[in-house]
C-alpha cells in the first residue's frame, strides 16, 4: 500500500516483477514488451534479478505507453486477467500457504513494497462487512489504476480460494461509462458509479475461508524469503547478477558475444557496464565453471567429455587442464579426496 500523494510517489521503487502481467498482455496482443520497457531505459533481461526494481515514475511511464499501444474496451479488466500469484515470486507462494484470506491480507499488510498495487488501500470494519477503500488522483491513468488493482482482488483471491472470491458490492468514484455491464459480469455484484469513493465490500464470513492450499510450515518458510527479499529491495542493480545468472543457466556455456546477444545488449555496452561494477566476463565465467564443474562431478553422471560440453570446452582434456588450474589435482583425484 502506497502514499497516495504524488510528491511521494514518485520516490517509491517497486519490484519491477509487478509488470510483469502487463509485459505478458502486450505479448498477447502481439507487440514487443521491450517496445514499453526501452522508453524509459529498462531491458527486458533485468526482470530476471528477483530483487530488480524500477521508481513508481518509470512504472507508472510504461502503463502509460502500453494504455496507448493496447486497443481494449476495458484495458484495466482485461490486464487483470494476466495476473496470477506465480508473477510475485515467495510473496505468491507465501500467499498460498496462508491459512484464510484474512491471513492473505494481513500477509499484505506486513510486506507492502512486495504488492503488486499501486492505490492505498484502507479497511473499515462494519459489524458482518469489511469496506475496501482504495485511494488516487483522479486523472485518468489513475482512475485506470483503481479499476486494475480492485480487478486484481478478485482475480487473485479468486486463484487463492480456488473458487470464486465473492465481493458484495463495488464503488467508483467516477462517471458511470457506456461499457458498464462489462464490469458488472466481471466482478459478478452490483456495481455503482459516481460514488463518494472507490471501494468494494466483502461479509466478513468471506475472510474467514480456509484456502486449500494452506501449509502453516511452507508459510514459515517463504514469509522468511519475503522479509529477506524485502530487505534487499533498495540493493543497485547489478548487470553481474544478470551475466552469472545466464551462465548458470546456459548449456553449453557461451562465449562472450554470444550471451550479450542472448541479453540483447551490445557487447561493448555489458563489458562497460561489467567494469563499472569492478568485474568482467572472464571473472564471473571462470566462478559459473568451477561451480558447475564440481556440481556435476558429484551430483551426476555426466563423463568428462560430457561436462566439459556443458562448460564450453574443446574436450575433456581442455576441461582436466583447466580443473588442475583450479584446484591443482585432476577431477578424478579431486573426486577422490
Amino acid at each position: 500500500m502506497l502514499l497516495h500523494s504524488n510528491s511521494n510517489l514518485k520516490h517509491q521503487t517497486r519490484l519491477a516483477c509487478g509488470l510483469i502481467p502487463l509485459l505478458n498482455m502486450l505479448q498477447a496482443y502481439g507487440v514487443n514488451p521491450e517496445d514499453a520497457l526501452l522508453a524509459v531505459g529498462i531491458r527486458l533481461i533485468e526482470f530476471n534479478d528477483p530483487a530488480f526494481t524500477i521508481p513508481l515514475e518509470k512504472e507508472l511511464a510504461i502503463i502509460d505507453r502500453a494504455l496507448d499501444i493496447i486497443q481494449c474496451e476495458t484495458p484495466s479488466l482485461a490486464l487483470a486477467k494476466y495476473y496470477h500469484l506465480h508473477n510475485f515470486s515467495v510473496l505468491g507462494l507465501a500467499i498460498r500457504s496462508c491459512h484464510s484470506l484474512g491471513d492473505v491480507f494481513e500477509l499484505f499488510r506486513r510486506y507492502p513494497r512486495l504488492q503488486w498495487g499501486i492505490c492505498e488501500t484502507l479497511a473499515e470494519v462494519h459489524e458482518t462487512k469489511i469496506s475496501f477503500e482504495l485511494l488516487a488522483g483522479k486523472t485518468q491513468l489513475e482512475q485506470f489504476l483503481l479499476e486494475r488493482d480492485m480487478a486484481c482482488v478478485k482475480t487473485l483471491l479468486s486463484e487463492v480460494l480456488g473458487e470464486e472470491f465473492m465481493i458484495d458490492q463495488v464503488s467508483f468514484s467516477f462517471v458511470e461509462p457506456k461499457n458498464q455491464s462489462l464490469y458488472t459480469d466481471f466482478f459478478n455484484c452490483p456495481v455503482l458509479f459516481s460514488q463518494e469513493k472507490t471501494a468494494f465490500t466483502v461479509d466478513i464470513a468471506e475472510l474467514e475461508k480456509t484456502i486449500p492450499t494452506a501449509d502453516a510450515l511452507s508459510k514459515n518458510f517463504y514469509e522468511a524469503q519475503c522479509a529477506r527479499l524485502s530487505a534487499e529491495i533498495d540493493r543497485p542493480f547489478q548487470y553481474e547478477f544478470i551475466v552469472r545468472d545466464q551462465l548458470m543457466r546456459l548449456t553449453p556455456l557461451p562465449s562472450f558475444d554470444t550471451l550479450a546477444k542472448h541479453i540483447q545488449i551490445e557487447p561493448r555496452t555489458l563489458q562497460r557496464l561489467l567494469k563499472k561494477e569492478g568485474t568482467t566476463f572472464s571473472d564471473i565465467l571462470r566462478e559459473v565453471r568451477i561451480k558447475r564443474a564440481t556440481d556435476l562431478l558429484q551430483y551426476s553422471p555426466y563423463t568428462h567429455e560430457q561436462i566439459a560440453t556443458e562448460l564450453g570446452f574443446n574436450d575433456a582434456v581442455a576441461f582436466s587442464h583447466a580443473f588442475k588450474i583450479w584446484f591443482s589435482v585432476s577431477p578424478r583425484e579431486w573426486l577422490k579426496q
